[in-house]
């Protein structure tokens, strides 16, 4: 009894089986792998039917069979395959069904199959959801053919299809079955090691699918397979997490594994802080006070920030020169993932330099002249180091000129012009009005009229008498643009005549007045008096009315 017991848990094997996503140690197929279910596993050669997987059924009476599987075999998802009777002028496949099941070995549907030949071998494709198939076929022989229906392993093939090769010029030692490829499985001897890493950690969930347990007497027992122990969560730190799984089968044979899940951390630590800034010639910026602003943490050794150095400075040295400019950071953590950050310094020009005001300041003329605010924005310039000619924005921000226009003294009017960095600079342009009238003439026209031979006095009789008193050159040519005196000459009263020659105005002032030297036989000599000293007041005060108007 003792002897049975231990020669069926030696036979018995049973294996936890890890799908090769990241690569194991400790691989061990010891335990003799051969009797395990090979259902689980793809064929190592091309061909997929194993005779011992396979129930042969003779019709009695006729040349007929059936042939099926007892196990669903394992395929390969969303690939086409092929089933042929190797002797294809011995018999026929009359009847062809295949039963396609998902990971876990559950019925989802019947796949559809089609005749390729006169043989009636046939083709189907496994789609996305089927992981394993099983098949039921019945093959007719023909009278007289020589064929043992009941060879299976010389008879019944099935294969990847592939239109571009004919299946009969496969060789017999490639059809021949090579049993399961075990490349793809670890078989543990209880024991194993799964690397998963921290930028894409294995959920627990998908972890434990990947954990199969098979026992040559029950099969696949997967479902029974417990959890005792579990440290690995997908947010841990790096590191080794134990995960311990038990399994019994029906005849309470126990098996354990503990699967040590190494957790690799690739994650590069994160730098935080401001990628650009913008500074000037004048206000130098500091690369270590940069880095003193970025902070640096890793998902696995948490703030790193003093670890923060730097990897490349192309901007030292140019601090002072306009461009475009980087600093590359680096922070490394101890797994030795690196990470840098980029900060880009644009150098720009901070213009501090005024404007530049450039031409005539001063100005001294007559109060009888004109002088006008386009004459004298005219006569300057206003120039930039950036903006260049300034002078359409210059602006008068003070102005005691125009309101005194003729009369005596100095006045100021003050510019401003601003370049586009908004220096301003002010200029003052200084006018100086000084006494330019000439004397006033008083004519008696009484007199007049008798000295010049009852004649009027016109405009260019005045200019006579301005030439002889030298306000007036005799060669110079003039016009007249004002004239108040010729339409009121018979009437009491000053009035302007203003004259032009070459660049000067000139006014003057004619006053109309009684005969001052009239000797009145009905006068007395203070009536005579009185009558001079009020005719000169008057003139003397329409003379200043019309100086200052």
């Amino acid at each position: 009894m003792e002897y049975k017991t231990l020669k069926k848990r030696t036979l018995m094997i049973f294996a936890f089986i890890f799908i090769l996503l990241y690569g194991f140690i400790n691989i061990n197929i010891s335990l003799k792998a051969n009797n395990i279910p090979t259902t689980e596993f793809l064929p190592v050669g091309i061909n997929y039917i194993n005779e011992s997987n396979i129930i042969y059924r003779p019709v009695r009476g006729t040349n007929n069979c059936t042939i099926e599987t007892v196990k669903p075999m394992k395929v390969k998802s969303e690939t086409s395959y092929g089933f042929y009777l190797y002797y294809k002028d011995q018999g026929v496949i009359s009847e062809f069904t295949v039963k396609g099941y998902n990971s876990e070995g559950e019925y989802i549907q019947t796949i559809e199959n089609t005749i390729l030949d006169s043989t009636q071998n046939r083709k189907f494709l496994v789609g996305s959801d089927v992981k394993y198939i099983s098949f039921k076929g019945t093959i007719i022989k023909n009278d007289g053919a020589s064929i043992v229906l009941s060879n299976i392993k010389n008879n019944y093939f099935m294969i990847e299809y592939n239109d571009n090769k004919d299946f009969y010029s496969y060789t017999a030692y490639e059809l021949e079955y090579k049993g399961p490829d075990y490349s793809e499985y670890s078989i543990s001897d209880g024991t194993a090691r799964y690397v998963t890493y921290m930028s894409s950690p294995i959920s627990v969930t998908d972890l434990n699918k990947l954990v199969i347990a098979c026992d040559n007497y029950d099969g696949i027992i997967t479902n029974e397979i417990e959890i005792v122990n579990n440290k690995y969560s997908p947010l841990n730190k790096a590191g080794i997490y134990p995960v311990d799984y038990y399994i019994s089968d029906s005849a309470g044979n126990e098996a354990e594994l503990v699967l040590n899940v190494q957790v690799i951390d690739d994650v590069a630590p994160y730098i935080m802080g401001t990628k650009k800034y913008t500074t000037n010639q004048l206000e130098k910026l500091s690369v270590e006070d940069i880095k003193n602003t970025l902070t640096a943490t890793d998902n696995n050794d948490g703030d790193i920030t003093d670890e923060i150095g730097i990897y490349e400075d192309n901007y030292t040295g140019n601090e002072e020169n306009l461009g475009l400019y980087e600093v590359i950071y680096f922070v490394e953590d101890a797994a030795g993932n690196f990470s840098s950050f980029t900060v880009t310094i644009e150098v720009l020009y901070k213009d501090i330099e005024l404007p530049v005001f450039s031409g005539k300041f001063n100005y001294e003329i007559k109060n009888t002249e004109t002088l006008s605010i386009d004459t004298i924005l005219s006569n300057i310039t206003v120039t930039d180091n950036v903006d260049g000619d300034l002078k359409g924005s210059v602006n008068i921000i003070y102005d005691d000129f125009t309101m005194n226009v003729g009369k005596i003294g100095k006045y100021t009017i003050t510019l401003e012009a601003c370049d586009t960095a908004s220096n301003k600079v002010e200029q003052n342009i200084i006018i100086n009005i000084v006494d330019g009238t000439p004397p006033i003439f008083i004519f008696n026209t009484k007199k007049i009229y008798v000295s010049i031979d009852e004649k009027d006095l016109n405009t260019d009789t005045i200019i006579h008498y301005l030439v002889k008193t030298n306000n007036f050159n005799q060669s110079d040519t003039y016009e007249v643009i004002e004239d108040e005196y010729t339409e009121n000459k018979n009437t009491l009263g000053v009035y302007q005549v203003v004259y032009r020659t070459n660049d000067t105005e000139t006014r003057v002032l004619v006053n109309v007045v009684e005969d001052l030297y009239d000797t009145d036989k009905d006068q007395n000599i203070f009536e005579k008096i009185w009558s001079f000293f009020k005719n000169l007041f008057i003139a003397i005060a329409e003379f200043f009315r019309r100086l200052f108007r």
